[in-house]
Formats: C-alpha cells, structure tokens, sequence
C-alpha cells in the first residue's frame, strides 16, 4: 500500500550550485507492519518531478527506526521506494511514522 498524505514540501534551486539542478523534499505517513528478523518490507511514494538516476540525498523519520535500516531509491519516474530492512535478530513493529526524504536532482 503506497504511504498516505504525500507532502512535496519544497522545491529549490539554491543548494549545492553546479551539482543539483533542484531538490526535492517530500513527505508520507507509512505503517510498515510487521517485520519478521532478516526480512524486509517496502513501499513507494508519489512524488511528482523525480526521476530515476535522482539522488536520494537523505531519509527523516518522526520516530526512531527502532532495529530497522530504512533506505529510498527512485524506482521509476515520480517514484521513490522506501525500505525497510530488519536486521536486529527479532520481529519489528513500528508505529506508523512520517517519512521525510531529500532527493536531488543532477545538472
């Protein structure tokens, strides 16, 4: 189920001149479920403007990530799939979170 309530949150073009052309923030409420140990979970956002070969340049969570590596790649074009990977030797259950990543787009 893709995350709920996807917030593009801003647009610029001022950061790191001659590296990104803009970046991106967006936002989603996710609830990743159950995680059972070495096992990993994901979900896709919407996010209108990214494309593949994006840098996802960072991930925020409004909680802690409590044993899990979460990570985001854009997948396709205004796509981007978050990970959730539990390696911590026992089942996961995160509350549901919002999801705050910072994509980059090369010049």
């Amino acid at each position: 189920m893709p995350l709920t309530s996807v917030v593009v949150k801003s647009r610029g073009r001022q950061q790191l001149p001659g590296v990104f052309s803009e970046i991106i923030v967006a936002s989603g409420v996710e609830d990743f479920g159950s995680i059972a140990s070495g096992a990993s979970e994901s979900d896709t956002m919407t996010v209108p403007g990214v494309a593949v070969g994006d840098v996802v340049m960072g991930i925020g969570s409004s909680i802690s990530a409590g044993g899990l590596v979460v990570t985001a790649d854009v997948t396709a074009a205004n796509t981007i799939t978050l990970r959730a990977n539990n390696l911590s030797g026992g089942s996961i259950n995160l509350a549901s979170a919002t999801f705050t990543v910072v994509v980059g787009k090369l010049v």
